[in-house]
C-alpha cells in the first residue's frame, strides 16, 4: 500500500513538474526509452533530391508496429491536443522514411521524429498455390521491392506491377502511387493491394501490456532527475515530448490512462475508408507497416525491345496502340533522346547492340530530337523462345518506327526489372549518384502531350541536357478514384507519364544552378495545371492553396475529411507540407 501511495506521489510530482516553464529534455532520446529513439543522423535530413534539408529531433527505429504505435498515441495526447490551450511549436510531428529515395523533403520532419520504417520486420512470406491463383505476398512495410522480389521468384512468383527502380520500400511507394510499365495493364502498386497494416494518429486511449511499458516506469525516475538537473533545452520542444514520456510512465500505473496507439487492418472491405486513404495518401493517414501483395506467376524471361521515331506524334501513336493490346504485350515505356548522352546513358543497361546514329542537326540549323519506344513480352518458354519472338515480330509490324531501327534482347525476368540498378552503378561511377536531383514528374492528360512536350523543350538547352526523359502512356480507368492519389480528367482515359529526371554535377551547377532548375520546374508544372489539365506527382506543393488546386474541390474535401479523422493533431507527414501541426495551427490564428 505505501509503494502504491509513493508511486502516486511520484506521478503528481511529474505533473506539477510538467505545468512549469523549465523545459527538461535535451532530445527525446533520454526520455523514450521503450521505443528507443536515437539522437538524429545526417542522413535522416537528407533524401535523394538533396535540394531540401530539415533536421529532425530524434530517430525511431522501431521493432515492430507496436512501437510506431506507442509512439503516435504519446504524441496525439501531447499539449496543443483538441480541448487543451494551444501552445506555440507544441506539436513534435513524425514523418516516416523508408529508403529515403524522396525528392522534396517528403520524408523529413524538421524539430519532430523520423521513423525509420527499414528497422521494421522485413520479413516476405509467401502463399500460393501452383497455378499462382490467388497467390499473395505479404510483407513488412519497410521491405525494398527488390528484396520481395527476390523472395517470391523463390516460389516462381513475382506481384504484377512495379516501380522502375527496385530498392525503395513497400510503404514508401504504395503512400505515394508506384508506376512503371506495367502499369497500364494493371494498373499502379496502389492498384495491387489486397490488405494493409496501418499504424494511424488516431490513438484509442487503451494502455499496451508490453513489458517495455512497466520496465520504462522503473527507468523513468532517473531519466527524469537527470533532465531536470542538467535542465537542457532542445528546440523548444521539451514540455511536448516530456508529456508523451509522462504518458507511457503513467501507462504503467494504470490501463486507462494513456494509450497504445491504433494498428489497424485495413482491406477494400474491412475498414475500407483507411485502407483507400492510405493508399496514395502521402503519409498524411497512417504509416504502412504491412502490406498483402497479390502475385502472378512469374516468367523466365522476358524479351525487350527498343525502336525508335523521328516525330513525336508517330511515337505517341504506337505508344497508345501498344497499351491497347495488353494480350501481347506486357510492358510499354518511352524516351526522349535530346542529344548524344541521352542516347549512350540509355543504352547502359540495355544488352543489345544499337546501331542508331542520329543527327541531332535539324535542316534549318536546328536541334533536332528523337523517341524511343520501349516494350516487353514475357517469355514463359524456358527452352524455345519461339512463342515470345513470334509475339515481337507481330507487335513491330503493326509499328511505324524508323525502320529498321528496331532492336530486341531476351533477358532475365529478374535483370529487366532491376535494370536501373545498372544505371545507378554507372552513375556512382561518375560520382553523380549523391547529388542534387532536380527531377519534375507530371501526368498529363492526352490531348495536351504535345503542348506539354513543347512547354517543357522551352526550358531545355539540348545540347547540355543530362538524364532521361521517361514518356509514356497509362490508362486513368487502371486507378481506383477511392485511393487518395490524384490523376488528371482524360475524356479517352489516357494520360502521359512525363518524368525529367536530372543529376546535376555540382562541379557544374551550384545552388543557385539547382534552384534555377527547380523554378523552371515550378513554373511548367502552373503552366501544365492550369492550361492542360495536368497533376504533378511526388511533387511538394509550394502552398496550401496549391495543395487544393491539386486535389480539386470535392478531392480536396475529402482529403481534409480523412486527415480529421484518421490524424487529427496533424502529426504526421510533416514534410509534404499540406497541413500544420494543430498546435502551429492554433497559435498561428
Amino acid at each position: 500500500m505505501e509503494l502504491i501511495k509513493a508511486l502516486y506521489m511520484y506521478a503528481a510530482v511529474v505533473a506539477l513538474l510538467l505545468c512549469s516553464s523549465v523545459n527538461f529534455i535535451q532530445s527525446p532520446s533520454d526520455v523514450f526509452g521503450p521505443v528507443a529513439l536515437v539522437d538524429p543522423t545526417p542522413s535522416a535530413a537528407r533524401d535523394f533530391g538533396a535540394v531540401v534539408t530539415e533536421a529532425p529531433v530524434a530517430i525511431m527505429r522501431p521493432g515492430s508496429a507496436a512501437d510506431v504505435a506507442r509512439l503516435l498515441a504519446a504524441l496525439s495526447s501531447a499539449p496543443g491536443s483538441p480541448g487543451r490551450r494551444p501552445r506555440a511549436r507544441a506539436a513534435v510531428s513524425v514523418a516516416a522514411r523508408g529508403a529515403g529515395h524522396s525528392l522534396h523533403g517528403q520524408a523529413q520532419a524538421r524539430g519532430g521524429i523520423v521513423v525509420e520504417t527499414r528497422a521494421l520486420p522485413r520479413a516476405v512470406e509467401v502463399s500460393s498455390r501452383r497455378d499462382g491463383g490467388g497467390a499473395y505476398a505479404d510483407v513488412g512495410g519497410g521491405a525494398l521491392w527488390v528484396e520481395v522480389l527476390e523472395e517470391c521468384l523463390r516460389a516462381g512468383l513475382a506481384p504484377r506491377s512495379w516501380t522502375d527502380y527496385l530498392y525503395l520500400t513497400v510503404g514508401g511507394t504504395l503512400s505515394n502511387g508506384g508506376i512503371s510499365g506495367q502499369a497500364f495493364k494493371h494498373g499502379p502498386q496502389i492498384s495491387n493491394v489486397l490488405q494493409l497494416e496501418v499504424v494511424t494518429g488516431t490513438p484509442p486511449y487503451a494502455c499496451s501490456s508490453d513489458p517495455a511499458d512497466f520496465r520504462f516506469f522503473f527507468l523513468s525516475p532517473f531519466v527524469w532527475w537527470k533532465n531536470v538537473l542538467i535542465r537542457r533545452r532542445k528546440q523548444g520542444y521539451g514540455r511536448s515530448v516530456t508529456f508523451v514520456s509522462f504518458r507511457l510512465f503513467l501507462c504503467s500505473l494504470s490501463p486507462s490512462v494513456a494509450g497504445t496507439g491504433e494498428v489497424v487492418t485495413c482491406s477494400p472491405t474491412q475498414s475500407p475508408e483507411l485502407f483507400f486513404a492510405v493508399l496514395g495518401g502521402l503519409g498524411q493517414f497512417g504509416i504502412i507497416t504491412r502490406a498483402r501483395i497479390p502475385l502472378q506467376v512469374a516468367p523466365p524471361k522476358v524479351r525487350w525491345v527498343r525502336a525508335f521515331y523521328d516525330s513525336f506524334e508517330t511515337f505517341t501513336g504506337d505508344q497508345e496502340l501498344l497499351v491497347s493490346m495488353p494480350e501481347l504485350v506486357d510492358y510499354v515505356e518511352g524516351f526522349m533522346v535530346l542529344n548524344e548522352h541521352s542516347l549512350r546513358s540509355s543504352s547502359v543497361a540495355f544488352p543489345a547492340e544499337v546501331n542508331f546514329a542520329p543527327d541531332f542537326v535539324s535542316d534549318d540549323g536546328g536541334g533536332k530530337v528523337y523517341y524511343c519506344v520501349e516494350f516487353a513480352v514475357h517469355d514463359f518458354q524456358r527452352q524455345d523462345s519461339a512463342s515470345a519472338d513470334h509475339l515481337v515480330e507481330l507487335v513491330l509490324r503493326k509499328l511505324s518506327y524508323l525502320r529498321p531501327h528496331a532492336y530486341s534482347v531476351e533477358v532475365a525476368y529478374f535483370d529487366f526489372l532491376n535494370r536501373v540498378r545498372m544505371e545507378e552503378e554507372s552513375l556512382r561511377s561518375r560520382g553523380l549518384w549523391d547529388v542534387p536531383h532536380p527531377w519534375l514528374n507530371v501526368f498529363v492528360p492526352s490531348h495536351g502531350v504535345a503542348g506539354f512536350k513543347d512547354l517543357l523543350m522551352g526550358t531545355v538547352t539540348q545540347g547540355e541536357f543530362e538524364g532521361p526523359v521517361l514518356v509514356y502512356p497509362l490508362l486513368t480507368d487502371r486507378w481506383d478514384g477511392n485511393t487518395s492519389a490524384v490523376v488528371p480528367a482524360s475524356p479517352d482515359g489516357v494520360m502521359y507519364v512525363f518524368s525529367v529526371l536530372r543529376s546535376t554535377d555540382p562541379a557544374r551547377c551550384g545552388a543557385a544552378c539547382v534552384e534555377g532548375i527547380l523554378e523552371e520546374h515550378r513554373r511548367v508544372a502552373d503552366e501544365a495545371c492550369r492550361r492542360l489539365g495536368a497533376k504533378q506527382y511526388l511533387a511538394r506543393q509550394p502552398s496550401r492553396a496549391h495543395w487544393r488546386d491539386h486535389f480539386g474541390g470535392s478531392g480536396w474535401d475529402r482529403f481534409v475529411a480523412r486527415k480529421a479523422r484518421f490524424d487529427p493533431m496533424h502529426i504526421l507527414g510533416p514534410g509534404q507540407g499540406i497541413f500544420l501541426p494543430r498546435a502551429d495551427s492554433a497559435a498561428a490564428s
